[in-house]
């Protein structure tokens, strides 16, 4: 769970950051694979700037989870810094990855 890997142009790159590699340490994402499956998937879906919209029930369809397991996950990503909820848009919350995780 240390490094990311993306493909671009037919080519993998390995992207890892502060926040990913603590998680791998983790003992919230090592007991609880739904919470490491959600950031996983997160890490492909966002970015450190940009707020994006998250509906908990693509999630819960993409992963083949329920959306009570998905809602408790990003509760969990959020109040331990991995991730950061910003406001509300179009009945949506939206959020963003954290480059370094904040003081919990």
């Amino acid at each position: 769970m240390v490094a990311l890997a993306r493909r671009i142009r037919g080519t993998e790159t390995f992207v890892s950051f502060p926040a990913m590699t603590e998680a791998g340490n983790d003992p919230v994402m090592t007991q609880r694979g739904s919470v490491a499956a959600l950031y996983l998937h997160l890490t492909t879906r966002l970015d450190f700037t940009e707020y994006r919209r998250l509906r908990v029930g693509d999630l819960a369809r993409t992963l083949h989870l329920e959306r009570r397991t998905v809602g408790a996950a990003l509760r969990i990503l959020r109040d331990r810094g991995y991730i950061e909820r910003g406001t509300r848009l179009m009945d949506v919350f939206t959020y963003r990855l954290l480059y370094s995780r904040r003081a919990v």
